[in-house]
């Protein structure tokens, strides 16, 4: 997955709630904030930690906590009008998810497509994309579900996106649009994490 062309879509459904999901992209980082501050203090516990492995760049050896911490930093961004830039090359989209083969919708996906090199230099990491669903009445909009929905499909979303820039540790395999798989690393997630 990480360092080939192609691309791996890799999907993490979230339960459903009552409330009426929010579509514009500032309502859904306003949420992704949240998810993520509870997402770090999780990831502090051994046992949630081990889950995502770590990989390397430069000389650097970058945890989950790392990464994490880039994407509140990105979301910061984009919540004070910004674009977002991500220290590991991680694209944010709020964009609707359609339904997968199988019918199902997805809170959030992540998609790799290959080493970018910037004009000048490759700098080692695949583009990855991690598009959080927005969809208006979807099953699986990232925002209806409550602070540990959001928590458990960022966490799940992470393990992608470790494995995507490289890590060789993560216990988050690939699930594309299979719901038994993507079961799977939910349960493993929630299991270890809560």
């Amino acid at each position: 997955m990480a360092g080939g062309g192609g691309a791996e879509a890799d999907a993490q459904s979230v339960s459903s709630s009552n409330t009426t999901p929010k579509t514009n992209e500032f309502d859904v980082a306003s949420s992704v904030v949240v998810g993520i501050d509870d997402a770090l203090e999780r990831l502090q516990s051994v046992d949630c930690n081990r889950l995502f492995g770590v990989f390397t760049f430069g000389d650097a050896i970058v945890s989950a906590s790392d990464v994490m911490r880039d994407l509140q930093n990105v979301f910061a961004q984009r919540l004070t009008g910004g674009y977002g830039k991500s220290a590991y090359n991680i694209l944010v989209a709020v964009n609707p998810i359609p339904l997968s083969p199988t019918g199902t919708a997805s809170g959030a996906t992540v998609q790799t497509t290959g080493i970018i090199y910037n004009g000048t230099s490759n700098i080692g990491l695949p583009q990855v994309t991690l598009t959080l669903n927005n969809a208006a009445g979807a099953f699986s909009s990232f925002v209806p579900g409550g602070t540990k929905d959001q928590t458990v499909t960022l966490l799940h979303e992470l393990g992608h996106i470790m494995t995507a820039l490289g890590g060789t540790q993560s216990w988050i395999g690939a699930d594309g649009n299979d719901p038994v798989l993507s079961s799977t690393n939910t349960q493993r997630v929630e299991k270890e994490c809560f």
